[in-house]
């Protein structure tokens, strides 16, 4: 199997893996084999019968493809390999087709008409989680975060929250929606769940829609079954402002130190020196914090 073929997909391979997790070693294997057969297939006749070389192999091999999802990932994958073509590219055409707007127009299409499709983003679209989606962004289920669900409760492990890759790390990042009224101690569940000490928060402030979500003063704290947050103290930079909090286990002997840095008026950036101390106090906080990920808050 040529590997190379594989490159072609922009479908991330970890994605592939979480949505093959539970699955034996035979489906996954099966799927490799279809999408190499078929990729070769395109290429040397124009068509595709994943349906026909699917019956032809698991005649020889008993639970080939063994699951639904692998072979919906199949049609998948063979759709996003015919539309973005060949898109490897030698270090010496790159200088040609930077001047190709036609080109560049054309992937750029590509990448921008991806819509999720409604089974891959089911959880947000249940009546019980769609009231707290602000607009029309949601995360997709394979890279959703979960919440610590509460018995009986449908629904309380939702949040619309989405891990996102770093250098390092594949979740190393959460990115989410400005908490709502209703949504707040969900915010702070996710915090406390996953263990985040550093939040960047890139949202602006007002009294109706978009409220602060964190304790005015040392006075009061907002509380869960699970946790207690404090606020502890505030500083204003030039442009932006940090906050500390404390959030303490109400079972265990536990807390966990949070940091909150806070751009108020992104994206609307005036000054660049004030932008880069900001990207060195969130790159100098998570180097010294790096048990959990790092969460961004926007609008």
């Amino acid at each position: 199997m040529n590997v190379c073929d594989y490159r072609k997909l922009s479908i991330s391979m970890s994605y592939y893996l979480q949505l093959f997790r539970n699955n034996a070693g035979v489906g996954r294997t099966g799927t490799y084999i279809v999408l190499d057969a078929m990729l070769k297939q395109i290429q040397a006749k124009g068509v595709v019968n994943v349906f026909g070389f699917l019956l032809h192999i698991r005649n020889q091999r008993n639970f080939l493809v063994q699951t639904e999802e692998q072979y919906i990932f199949i049609h998948d994958a063979l759709v996003e390999a015919i539309m973005s073509g060949e898109t490897n590219l030698r270090m010496e055409q790159i200088q040609e087709l930077k001047k190709s707007n036609s080109y560049l127009e054309q992937q750029y299409k590509n990448i921008i008409q991806f819509q999720a499709k409604d089974i891959h983003i089911s959880a947000a679209m249940k009546q019980v989680n769609s009231i707290k989606n602000r607009g029309a962004i949601f995360p997709v289920n394979s890279y959703r975060v979960h919440l610590t669900p509460k018995p009986g409760e449908e629904g309380s492990d939702y949040i619309n929250g989405t891990w996102l890759h770093g250098f390092r790390r594949l979740k190393d990042f959460i990115v989410t929606q400005h908490p709502m009224h209703h949504t707040v101690k969900d915010f702070w569940q996710m915090i406390w769940d996953h263990n985040v000490q550093t939040i960047v928060m890139l949202s602006s402030l007002d009294e109706i829609n978009f409220a602060q979500f964190w304790p005015a003063d040392d006075t009061t704290s907002i509380d869960s079954d699970s946790y207690r947050m404090r606020f502890l103290s505030k500083c204003n930079k030039s442009d932006y402002v940090t906050r500390d909090f404390i959030i303490q286990s109400t079972q265990h002997d536990y807390e966990l130190s949070v940091k909150m840095l806070h751009y108020p008026s992104w994206p609307n950036l005036a000054n660049a020196n004030t932008i880069y101390d900001f990207i060195v106090d969130v790159h100098e906080r998570a180097s010294d914090y790096r048990n959990g990920p790092i969460v961004i808050v926007d609008r």
